[in-house]
């Protein structure tokens, strides 16, 4: 009964809440000085920036300014929104087989939201793993946690609890999945108020961008000694 109820939330909140677009702006450029880093970012709609109206506000804009205060940071987007694994895998193999010294991941939520089942997301992360490595020479791969959705303010009860759990299960399937395959993992600060997100009260807002962005980069640093 509860599930029935929070299928029926979903589809409310589906078909009432703003539909946010990918923000506009470049999907690769270069900034810094320095030594050479190449950085892609692989994902969903979060990856690719909904939420905010431009990319500079986005993950993609973020991040590589976090990284370039001693380094010439070359960087690529390649996400979508609605992105699954699956798609995701498809949208990588289309990529040019140029290499990577980091990737930054942030993919799933559509996974459990669909109803993929755990083994089946297992496996598509895996293969996107290891063509990461051997396609693309990756260094340093950092998957993202699953969205902290049990502690989103703006959810519902009890679509909160129910997707919440399921987002927490393929969390906990993806750290399993980064201890075997020697990935990084890199976990999700989950949102202090409803400001910090976006105004469909789902996709990250401009701050919560920002502290995505100084998590990831505090950790590719000390990985790679910056």
């Amino acid at each position: 009964m509860k599930s029935a109820f929070a299928l029926l939330q979903g589809a409310w909140l589906y078909a009432t809440r703003p539909r946010l677009q990918e923000p506009v702006g470049p999907r690769e450029g270069t900034v810094g000085q320095g030594p050479g880093l190449r950085l892609l970012i692989l994902g969903d709609s979060a990856a690719a920036g909904v939420g905010v109206a431009t990319q500079d506000d986005a993950l993609a804009g973020h991040l590589p300014r976090a990284l370039a205060q001693d380094r010439t940071v070359h960087w690529r987007l390649a996400a979508r929104c609605g992105a699954t694994t699956a798609s995701t895998l498809t949208r990588l193999m289309a990529l040019d087989a140029e290499p990577f010294d980091v990737v930054l991941i942030a993919v799933g939520i559509n996974d459990a939201k669909n109803g993929v089942a755990k083994t089946t997301y297992r496996n598509n992360y895996r293969t996107i793993i290891n063509t990461l490595r051997t396609r693309h020479a990756a260094d340093m791969i950092l998957c993202t946690a699953m969205p902290p959705v049990l502690r989103f303010p703006t959810l519902p009860e009890p679509l909160r609890s129910v997707m919440g759990t399921r987002a927490a299960e393929f969390d906990m399937t993806l750290q399993d999945l980064c201890t075997e395959m020697g990935t990084d993992y890199l976990a999700h600060t989950a949102p202090s108020d409803a400001s910090m997100l976006a105004t469909d009260g789902l996709h990250p807002g401009a701050p919560y961008y920002k502290l995505w962005a100084d998590a990831a980069a505090t950790q590719i640093k000390k990985a790679i000694h910056l």
